[in-house]
């Protein structure tokens, strides 16, 4: 009995989710979550699009229209669907973002039948809230440090930190003399201007050029009393502010910043690319920027070497070679690298090997074809007892 009741309860649990489908004929609807927003940040006066994704919950296909309103301002032309039997279909409009708080709303209407189930064929969207964007830069205030854009985070201006000028964040040019508040020492008074002071911290310590090579350790032939070896001046950028043209106060210096740049290499590889058989492109791992600041010097290990950074080569000779590359600076240091580059005559991209391979296919035949004619008239002879055959005759009809 108990057996009987599992078996009923398992089939009516089958059955149970077809039945509560197939309770409606036809039945278009979505969900608050099926209508969203796209393209990023709300921005009032952006031009956005709203998705609407619509399900088919019912046996049978349905037809309708779905329009979107904002408020009760309808956006656009109704969108035609077309949805089958448990599946969806989204449908979407463009609006522009109001400048004060707003929802959307969206509708369905089914075209040939009636919606069965009509409870779920509006939704409406929470209330939304734009943000602004006052230096047209494409990021919400909200979202944005600098609102004004005139080069001085929001915190500063409104902080009071730029020296204590407590200048707009919303306003470029707080005092309207036409000069942006960062360019402008006195930025709340429009009948004085004179340049912003511009501070450039104290530089660090040029770091000591690197060798290409690393410093080998120290042994009994060396002494701490030697000098050591000059290091290469490091390149060199001068700036020189303020700008020029801007009036000269008392007082006023002219600061020079050298920006010490290090052009230097620890290591070098090759690198190989194959072209094909015994064909192949080397090139080193140098960063394009250090290129020029080196010397190159290929040996293929075949009697052939090359000067150039990037070289393709092909070995006219099989077996292996070793490809040994050498690098070197200005003040003489040295780094290098090689490979082994292998090259078999058993290739398939070897044409000779398939030259080679054709003419003996040639000769292979002409001796099976020869020893074929050999076997054939052995057997003959054979059959005949040993004697030689003897050759037809023509016959030629008698003369009367």
């Amino acid at each position: 009995m108990l057996k009987k009741f599992l078996i009923l309860g398992a089939l009516f649990a089958l059955l149970l989710p077809v039945a509560s489908r197939a309770a409606f004929d036809y039945d278009l609807g979505f969900h608050q979550e099926d209508v969203r927003i796209v393209g990023g940040q709300i921005i009032a006066g952006k031009k956005m699009s709203i998705v609407a994704r619509v399900h088919n919950y019912g046996v049978n296909d349905v037809l309708g229209y779905i329009y979107f309103y904002l408020g009760s301002q309808p956006l656009g032309e109704p969108n035609k669907l077309q949805v089958l039997s448990g599946t969806y279909d989204d449908a979407w409009t463009e609006v522009t973002v109001p400048s004060s708080t707003f929802n959307i709303r969206v509708v369905i209407i089914t075209s040939d039948v009636i919606d069965q189930r009509p409870e779920n064929n509006e939704q409406q969207t929470g209330l939304l809230y734009p943000d602004y964007d006052t230096d047209n830069d494409g990021a919400g205030d909200q979202q944005d440090s600098d609102d004004d854009n005139d080069g001085i985070p929001d915190t500063a201006e409104t902080g009071g930190v730029n020296g204590g000028s407590g200048t707009d964040p919303q306003k470029a040019d707080t005092d309207g003399d036409t000069h942006s508040d960062n360019d402008d020492a006195f930025p709340l008074d429009p009948s004085r201007w004179q340049p912003s002071p511009v501070v450039i911290p104290e530089p660090k310590p040029a770091p000591k050029p690197k060798s290409l090579f690393t410093a080998p350790p120290k042994t009994a032939a060396s002494s701490e009393n030697l000098p050591p070896a000059a290091a290469p001046a490091p390149e060199s950028v001068t700036a020189v502010l303020p700008a020029a043209g801007a009036p000269e106060e008392a007082g006023d210096t002219v600061q020079v910043l050298n920006l010490v740049t290090e052009r230097s290499l620890n290591a070098v590889q090759i690198i190989v690319q194959s072209l094909g058989w015994s064909k192949y492109k080397f090139q080193t791992d140098v960063p394009d920027d250090l290129l020029d600041d080196f010397t190159y010097v290929w040996d293929f290990g075949d009697g052939r070497q090359s000067a150039d950074r990037l070289v393709t080569h092909r070995f006219t000779a099989t077996g292996a070679h070793t490809v040994r590359l050498t690098v070197e600076d200005a003040a003489h240091n040295v780094l290098t690298d090689e490979v082994t580059i292998t090259t078999s005559w058993f290739s398939p991209g070897n044409g000779r090997m398939w030259a080679l391979l054709v003419v003996l296919g040639l000769v292979l035949t002409l001796l099976l074809y020869g020893l074929r004619a050999h076997t054939i008239e052995r057997v003959q002879r054979l059959v005949a007892g040993g004697k030689p055959l003897a050759k037809k005759k023509n016959s030629s009809p008698k003369s009367l």
